[in-house]
């Protein structure tokens, strides 16, 4: 684990693995400088509707479990 990838698949692993066992969401933050192109492309729309999919996708899953 002495390289930053390394460590990166580390954490997806571990992440995995905590998702497997139990019923999790979990979230990652994400640098802001990576989404920077398709908030340009979209005229400031594209994070306000990434957001509401994601919400009606776990409203969706939600709604499916029970």
């Amino acid at each position: 684990l002495d390289t930053p990838t390394a460590i990166q698949l580390r954490l997806f692993q571990t992440m995995a693995e905590i998702a497997t066992e139990q019923n999790s969401t979990i979230i990652l933050p994400v640098p802001i400088d990576l989404l920077q192109p398709f908030i340009e492309k979209s005229n400031g729309h594209a994070i306000p509707s990434l957001l509401n999919q994601l919400v009606e996708d776990h409203s969706s899953q939600n709604a499916s479990k029970e």
